[in-house]
């Protein structure tokens, strides 16, 4: 309610001041740097209500329906990101809020979609986070390498896609949310950068036989950008020829960030679950 009337209060004030003799643009402008200059600062629900003044004043830039929705996002409000931006598009025409409303829909799919969305990338996330942990996601040359002072062997990284450690960083965001989830120090033990080139010391470890997937079952828990879900990672232990299963519990820590939903964190318990 308070920020209602507040909203009110702000749009009557720009409306007199346009009647008074301040040109449109010019309030226009005042409001919306207002509401960058709150926003920058964080504090959101004033950036909103400067941003919603402008758009009374100029319904028909785009601008100020952007920056509302960034406001929006950081409180956690997706679903008025959404329809700030379905209303701009609507008025103005504009395909950036078009598009940028349609990758909003994203945050607020429901809890079986998501579940459906994460299961779906399990298996990459982890085998993705296996082979960087050991040194061997990326592809290297067996014959170019160079022993340290300590004994180390490093080779030559080949991979396209990396050249230099900072490319690492590059290629983790794609997987998970870093902001939340950074790269986990003990990688790093794993790749170095000489003489402008990126090695790795890849200790030729073999895959994790006996890990057999991850499944989620329920999410837990959604608050604005972030979502926890829950289940368990299968796994299989080897006694000569007989083996056996068991459920390792298992938490998934979800963040919607950049406009998709990544992995922002992973706990897997040392107990046995039925």
């Amino acid at each position: 309610m308070k920020r209602i009337v507040s909203m009110i209060l702000t749009i009557a004030l720009v409306l007199g001041l346009c009647a008074c003799g301040q040109s449109a643009e010019a309030a226009w402008q005042e409001q919306y740097d207002l509401g960058v200059k709150y926003l920058s600062e964080g504090n959101y629900e004033e950036a909103i209500i400067a941003f919603t003044a402008a758009i009374e004043i100029d319904p028909k830039r785009p601008e100020a329906y952007l920056k509302a929705a960034e406001a929006y996002e950081a409180m956690g409000d997706f679903a008025s990101a959404y329809n700030i931006l379905l209303q701009g598009s609507d008025v103005t025409g504009s395909q950036i809020l078009a598009e940028k409303a349609e990758t909003e829909t994203q945050a607020l799919i429901s809890d079986q979609d998501l579940l459906e969305l994460v299961n779906a990338r399990t298996e990459e996330d982890f085998w993705f986070l296996y082979g960087l942990s050991w040194g061997a996601e990326f592809q290297q040359d067996w014959d170019q390498k160079i022993e340290d002072t300590q004994g180390k062997i490093w080779f030559l990284v080949t991979d396209e896609r990396v050249k230099k450690s900072e490319d690492i960083r590059k290629i983790w965001s794609e997987y998970f949310a870093e902001e939340y989830y950074p790269v986990p120090d003990g990688v790093w033990k794993y790749y170095q950068d000489i003489d402008g080139r990126l090695y790795t010391a890849n200790e030729g470890i073999g895959g994790d036989m006996g890990y057999l997937g991850r499944v989620l079952t329920e999410v837990v828990s959604r608050e604005g950008e972030v979502a926890i879900l829950s289940g368990y990672e299968l796994r299989e232990d080897w006694n000569g020829s007989v083996s056996t299963q068991y459920r390792l519990p298992l938490t998934y820590k979800m963040a919607f960030t950049d406009g998709q939903w990544r992995c922002a964190g992973i706990i897997v318990g040392e107990e046995p679950v039925e």
